[in-house]
Order: structure tokens, then sequence, then C-alpha cells
């Protein structure tokens, strides 16, 4: 049989993360992503969602998951976008 196998990069294990789980009722958790990902991720996150928490498209619950608002659900592919890496 043949094997296929992927190998994801830290960059892409860090946007499979975030458009899986903001897709959740769970969101994301931001101490994950800084323990997973490192500071520059985390850091990159916070400058990116800044507009988006102003917009009130997204909230954090539970003191460090961040979770999209129930009127941004129709506009989640966009706001997912916006925060991948690169």
């Amino acid at each position: 049989l043949p094997l296929e196998r992927e190998i994801l990069t830290i960059p892409n294990r860090y946007n499979e993360y975030l458009m899986t789980g903001l897709r959740t009722q769970w969101g994301i958790d931001r101490q994950k992503i800084a323990n997973d990902f490192g500071k520059e991720f985390s850091d990159y996150l916070d400058k990116k969602s800044v507009k988006h928490f102003q917009n009130n498209d997204l909230k954090v619950v539970s003191g460090h998951h961040i979770v999209l608002t129930e009127k941004a659900l129709f506009r989640m592919d966009g706001i997912i976008s916006d925060l991948f890496w690169g």
C-alpha cells in the first residue's frame, strides 16, 4: 500500500489550529498558542486580532480562550484568514 505522510511546519500547524479552533464553541486557547508555537505567534495573534475585538467579532472567555461572537459567524472565514500567519 502506498504511504503518504504530511509534515506540517509550525506556521501551518498554527493556521490549522486557528482554522479548526475558531469554528468551535471553545475557540482557541491563547496559552496553548504561546506554549505550542512560541511568543512570536502569540504576539502576532494579539496584534492581528485587535481590530476584530474592537468590532466585537471576537471575545475572550474563561480568561484565555478566544471565540467568535455570534454576529461574526457569517464572516468567520474572513476573520480566520486575517489571523493566519503569513
